[in-house]
């Protein structure tokens, strides 16, 4: 048996690759994965069907968290290499610590997290300025040419990745009334705090980047002289990851920023759309592929397979697209799972690794990134594994722990919760595209949104699964017409909290 699955793996994925060639069933764009490579994805992994996981109990996951936050607790005026205007830095190591605080809050509920990620990320907006001298306030990096080193130029991808963690801190506050008026380290509320990042991201980092947006192209770009990608001076378009946290950054903003909502989400699924229609499909066995860069200029870098790390980045911007309501549906995001589940997966059960390419080639890696984890709401076995490397690399303490703790087997039920936009009775609500927030409650690993139009829910006019965040954007709902608005949240056992119900009408369609 051990053998016979062994050998059927990547048999089934050679065939899948056949099939689909032949049926022309690739759904969302190409049948090469690879200009370079185009034998399609296959499965290094070995059986692992013995091996067990150490075992991570809740308690320790509890712990581990706290650890991680007493490790980086400053105060207000605190020194922390976390704080800089270096935009490398920002984007390679501060995003993912500002975002493990985040998590920290939303699996415990404990706002000392929402403290410290407060001091960090108001402390790294006070460092943006207009350092290419454009009008706009960003956060630059030191590059290299005929040795004389340059500070100005603004990377998209750079200032995305703050961004992104940044817009999802805006929105926990702006589903929460109750956390927007506590008051933060600095003395301002949170709710203040919340419009002052709005005004930093929306008047000034994401306007940044107008010169690089390309309508006609459906995404950013590297335009001539302006060092956008890796300090090239040539026109580049961007690799999918670095126009895709852009994305994740205008969709999250649309939320909070009425003004901006439709602007910012056109543009989000024009780049969305161009990254689905990037991706092979094998329907066959489930999987997916596609490359970190699909050239749009003659003379661009070539392509080659999106490698997992940056491959995660394309990931988060598909869950945040499916979320929205825009391009990517549930069964899109499950596929991303299953890939990550079968094709990439290497090592054992008890020591995971992951293949270096997205198609499952190249050699093994040592390291999941951090948003593996939110993959574990798609697949069945990402948890496990995800949690088991954490704590074969010695990374139990680290920002790793936050992620752990908000998707452990044993969290408790969720605490109770309530919808908070629209308010009750509320209204009217775009029906094409209408936001939804609701309070983030400890414990919960995902949510579920409904809407009907009954206050008994029997008639349910839409309904949206597996949301990992405390918001959505609904759209196609009845027109001029009165609706009631429920949300479960869910643990990683199947346990679930009902929030109230909340009335609200709809709006005539634009």
């Amino acid at each position: 048996m051990k053998s016979l699955k062994r050998f059927l793996i990547p048999l089934l994925l050679s065939v899948s690759i056949i099939l689909s060639a032949c049926s022309g069933t690739q759904s969302g764009g190409n049948t090469d994965t690879s200009a370079a490579d185009t034998t399609g994805p296959v499965s290094d992994t070995k059986d692992n069907a013995s091996d067990v996981p150490p075992e991570y109990s809740y308690s320790q996951a509890v712990e581990n968290a706290y650890a991680f936050l007493a490790s980086i607790t400053i105060d207000k005026d605190g020194e922390s290499s976390i704080i800089t205007n270096d935009s490398n830095s920002l984007a390679w190591s501060a995003s993912y610590y500002l975002d493990a605080l985040y998590r920290g809050y939303c699996a415990t509920g404990d706002v000392a997290f929402l403290d410290q990620f407060s001091i960090y990320v108001y402390r790294i907006f006070e460092l943006m300025a207009d350092e290419d001298g454009d009008g706009y306030l960003s956060w630059g990096a030191t590059y290299e040419e005929n040795g004389v080193f340059y500070r100005y130029n603004e990377y998209a991808a750079h200032s995305g990745m703050i961004l992104s963690v940044t817009s999802e801190f805006v929105c926990l506050i702006f589903g929460d009334p109750a956390l927007a008026e506590r008051e933060t380290p600095f003395g301002m509320t949170y709710g203040e705090m919340a419009d002052y990042l709005i005004d930093r991201a929306v008047n000034h980092a994401v306007l940044a980047f107008e010169c690089d947006w390309r309508e006609d192209l459906g995404v950013y770009v590297n335009r001539p002289g302006s060092y956008n990608y890796s300090g090239e001076a040539k026109a580049y378009s961007l690799p999918h990851n670095q126009y895709l946290v852009m994305a994740v950054t205008m969709m999250n903003f649309a939320k909070v920023s009425p003004e901006h909502r439709d602007e910012y989400l056109d543009r989000a699924e024009k780049m969305l759309t161009v990254f689905k229609k990037s991706i092979t499909y094998y329907p066959y066995v489930g999987v997916i592929s596609w490359n970190y860069h699909d050239p749009q200029y003659e003379g661009d870098y070539p392509e080659r397979i999106e490698d997992y790390s940056h491959g995660m980045l394309d990931v988060r911007a598909a869950v945040a697209g499916y979320e929205s309501g825009l391009v990517f549906s549930l069964e899109d995001i499950e596929l991303f799972a299953h890939t990550f589940e079968t094709v990439m997966f290497r090592g054992t059960e008890a020591e995971p690794l992951l293949s270096e390419y997205v198609n499952g080639k190249g050699d093994s890696t040592g390291s999941l990134r951090l948003w593996h984890y939110d993959m574990a709401v798609f697949g069945e076995k990402i948890v496990d594994r995800a949690t088991a490397y954490m704590l074969n690399s010695g990374a139990e303490k680290s920002h790793h722990s936050a992620y752990a703790l908000a998707f452990h087997e044993d969290t408790p039920v969720p605490l109770a919760f309530t919808v908070t936009i629209p308010a009750d009775g509320n209204g009217p609500v775009d029906p094409n595209r209408g936001v939804f927030f609701w309070q983030r409650t400890a414990n919960a690993c995902y949510y579920r949104i409904e809407i009907a139009e009954d206050a008994d829910f029997t008639n349910i006019v839409a309904t949206r699964d597996k949301i990992i965040n405390s918001s959505a954007i609904i759209g196609d709902l009845p027109e001029n017409a009165d609706l009631y608005v429920r949300v479960t949240a869910v643990n990683m056992k199947g346990e679930s909290t009902v929030s109230d119900v909340r009335s609200f009408s709809t709006a005539m369609h634009q």
